[in-house]
C-alpha cells in the first residue's frame, strides 16, 4: 500500500496515472466494524477501480486515539486498500468547502465511486453532508453509496463508544464493536528497566486511549514475531510488564482481571 500526504497528492496526483479509483473518506479512529463496511464496499465494488482511503490527522486533538497511525495503516492494507491519502486537519484545510473537497477527489483522484457513512459531514463548518455529496456526484455519473450505521445489540457502533468502553475496561464490548481484540501499540514509548525484573513504558505523551489502572493478563507481542501471555500493571501514564525485550504490542482479551 502506498501512503500520500495531501500536499503530495495535490501536486502529483495518484501514483498510477491511468487508473480510476473507488474512494471512502473519514478519520477512521479505531477502524471499527462500521469503518470496515465502508472499506469493504470500495474494495469489492469494481475490481477495475483502485481502492483509496482518504483519512485525516488532527493538528489539535480533542480526544485520545484508539489506534496508532501505523496500526491504522496496517488495517487499511490488510483490508485491500491500495493507496491511503492523509490530510492534516489544519486551519487552512478546514476552510475548504465540502463540495470543493469532493471536486478535488474527482478531478485529481480520478474518483469513479464513493462510499460514505450516513452521518458523514465535511467542509467549512461541516457545511456538506453525505446526501449533498450524492447529489453533487450524480451529474458526473459517480455512484455514491451512503452506508447505514452498523449497530451491535441495537446500539450504533462509533469511535466515541469504543473509546468510552476502553476507558471503562469493558473489553468484551470493545472487541464486539471493533471486530477484533483491543491492541495497544508500544511504538514511541521509552522502555525503562526497573527493580524486580520489570520494564516500564511511559505512555502519557502518546495521546492514545488505554484501559483503567489495574492488573491485566494479556498477550505480549514481540518485535521478532513471538508472543507470550503475561501479567502487566497499568498505572497513571505507565505500563509495567515483565522484562521481555523488544515488545511491540499489548493485546487485551475480552475478559481481564482488574
Amino acid at each position: 500500500m502506498q501512503v500520500l500526504e495531501w500536499a503530495q497528492f495535490l501536486e502529483k496526483g495518484l501514483p498510477l496515472k491511468n487508473t480510476f479509483t473507488a474512494m471512502t473518506v473519514g478519520i477512521f479512529d479505531g477502524v471499527h466494524k462500521g469503518h470496515k463496511a465502508l472499506i469493504d464496499r470500495i474494495v469489492c465494488y469494481d475490481k477495475g477501480l483502485l481502492p483509496v482511503v482518504v483519512t485525516f490527522k488532527q493538528s489539535r486533538k480533542k480526544t485520545q486515539d484508539i489506534l496508532s497511525p501505523r496500526q491504522k495503516l496496517a488495517l487499511f492494507e490488510s483490508s485491500g486498500i491500495a493507496v491511503t491519502i492523509v490530510a492534516e486537519l489544519s486551519d487552512s484545510f478546514m476552510k475548504m468547502s465540502g463540495l470543493e473537497f469532493i471536486r478535488i477527489l474527482h478531478e485529481t483522484g480520478k474518483m469513479r465511486f464513493l462510499a460514505l457513512g450516513k452521518n458523514f459531514r465535511c467542509g467549512y463548518r461541516m457545511d456538506t453532508d453525505a446526501s449533498m455529496i450524492q447529489k453533487f456526484n450524480a451529474p458526473k455519473a459517480i455512484p455514491t453509496d451512503i452506508v447505514d450505521v452498523i449497530a451491535e445489540k441495537d446500539v450504533p457502533v462509533s469511535s466515541s463508544r469504543i473509546r468510552a468502553a476502553i476507558l471503562q475496561g469493558k473489553l468484551e464490548e470493545t472487541q464486539l464493536m471493533l471486530g477484533r481484540p483491543f491492541v495497544f501499540d508500544l511504538t514511541g514509548t521509552e522502555q525503562l528497566e526497573c527493580p524486580g525484573g520489570e520494564f516500564a513504558y511511559s505512555i502519557a505523551a502518546l495521546e492514545r486511549v488505554i484501559v483503567p489502572p489495574g492488573k491485566y493478563t494479556v498477550l505480549l507481542h514481540k518485535k521478532d514475531g513471538g508472543n507470550e501471555q503475561a501479567d502487566i500493571h497499568i498505572e497513571e501514564g505507565v505500563i509495567r510488564t515483565p522484562a521481555f525485550p523488544s515488545l511491540e504490542y499489548i493485546e487485551f482479551p475480552k475478559q481481564c482481571d482488574l
